[in-house]
């Protein structure tokens, strides 16, 4: 599709994936990677623009600890190959989006979600 709408001249920087996946192991490294490559020889930048493993849970909503381990290994897995083609990671001459530093501190935007019931202070 994407190719269609290079080759019919619309107006297409780049495309956004949106990565809810789980740990058995889909996408693949390989055809992640093919895909990433494939639309940066179109021209187009690649985001990941979500992105979450989802894991079974107990009724506790927990999950057991080697799932935690597999979901680890599926982010790691995935992370791996951004770092290997290009896929930016922000906007030119802008950054710090998170709540957190580049020491993974909590800023002043920490603060203003804890109120929250669903958050939990760190």
């Amino acid at each position: 599709m994407a190719k269609g709408f290079v080759t019919r001249g619309v107006p297409l920087h780049g495309v956004g994936f949106e990565m809810h996946i789980d740990t058995t192991g889909y996408p693949t490294s390989s055809g992640l990677a093919q895909s990433i490559q494939a639309l940066n020889a179109l021209g187009l930048q690649v985001h990941i623009t979500e992105m979450d493993v989802r894991l079974p849970v107990d009724s506790n909503e927990n999950a057991t600890a080697a799932n935690l381990q597999a979901q680890a290994a599926t982010y790691q897995r995935i992370l791996t190959v951004c770092l290997q083609n290009p896929v930016p990671g922000s906007f030119p001459g802008y950054g710090a989006a998170l709540p957190f530093d580049v020491n993974y501190q909590p800023k002043p935007a920490v603060a203003s979600v804890l109120p929250w019931p669903w958050c939990h202070p760190i």
